[in-house]
């Protein structure tokens, strides 16, 4: 195991209303609150490229919005649970493994609460 990893995130939506047309649309204030607890494990295949994968799960401790339209209200959806998270990828450093520059590629999977895939790209100088 290359590293074991953790994050606590907190954050905060205040309230909001729009118009949309002749109606009115009220926004409730709402607030999240995530701790993700995971391990990823590199292989460096080469100097220049470092493929990895990694697991971990995710706990949405609250995660609530509100709000209504024309003084209805609108059903209140909840991401608070349990969502687990797969993710490959690999950094690679074009030239030599001395370089500044390097390019990590990942791909994620959620399954749980949260289910869906996302991907990143990210360029890297180190100087």
């Amino acid at each position: 195991m290359d590293w074991l990893l953790s994050r606590y995130t907190w954050g905060n939506l205040g309230a909001d209303s729009v118009m949309v047309g002749n109606s009115a649309l009220e926004f409730g204030a709402s607030q999240s609150s995530r701790l993700r607890l995971g391990a990823r494990y590199s292989y460096i295949s080469s100097g220049t490229f470092t493929p990895y994968v990694g697991l971990a799960a995710e706990r949405e401790f609250k995660g609530n919005a509100s709000g209504s339209s024309s003084g209805l209200d609108i059903a209140q959806p909840s991401l608070k649970g349990i969502t687990g998270i797969v993710e490959v990828g690999a950094s690679m450093k074009p030239w030599s493994s001395k370089q500044a520059l390097s390019l990590d590629v990942g791909l994620q999977g959620y399954f749980g609460k949260r289910e869906g895939a996302s991907g990143s790209v990210k360029i890297k100088y180190a100087f």
